[in-house]
């Protein structure tokens, strides 16, 4: 028999969590919504969409598919070693690694990119900074994803 508790008010508001609470034959576990909303996905965009530097949801990994047409993938290192502890620290690492030196260059931050076309898988840690470019038409899946070998930058995304 299955039961399903909410937490309590209290604790989720002092957490700032967004999750719920299954019971399952009396053995609790915790999944965030964030994690089971989002195991799967399907992209359509048209040419000249633009995301905005960001990282992906709940600490897990990402995984893109390229169904149809291309994407260019910009994966963003920043050059400090700070750690953003507050969602206002956070807008602030991601505008100050965003913005283009006189010389048009991303002075603050050191980027990859990647080009996806149709076929092209592309895996992503967690807590990996990217912007993302469409050039054409497109079609992409992709999904979220726990890895052993990532576990520990789990804790580190969930802190910002």
């Amino acid at each position: 028999m299955r039961t399903y508790h909410a937490p309590e008010v209290s604790q989720a508001a002092s957490a700032n969590l967004h999750f719920f609470w299954v019971v399952v034959e009396d053995a609790p576990k915790v999944i965030r919504s964030g994690t089971w909303s989002s195991q799967g996905w399907r992209l359509v965009t048209h040419p000249g969409y633009l995301t905005l530097p960001h990282h992906d949801c709940c600490g897990m990994g990402t995984y893109v598919i390229g169904n149809s047409g291309a994407k260019l993938w910009a994966v963003m290192h920043p050059k400090w070693d700070v750690c953003p502890s507050s969602f206002k620290g956070l807008l602030r690492s991601l505008t100050i690694a965003s913005e283009l030196s006189p010389e048009d260059e991303f002075s603050d931050a050191d980027i990859a990119t990647v080009f996806l076309e149709e076929g092209d898988v592309m895996f992503q840690p967690p807590g990996a900074l990217h912007s993302v470019y469409t050039p054409v038409p497109f079609i992409f899946s992709g999904g979220y994803f726990y890895s052993y070998n990532t576990m520990h930058l789990i804790w580190e995304v969930l802190a910002m």
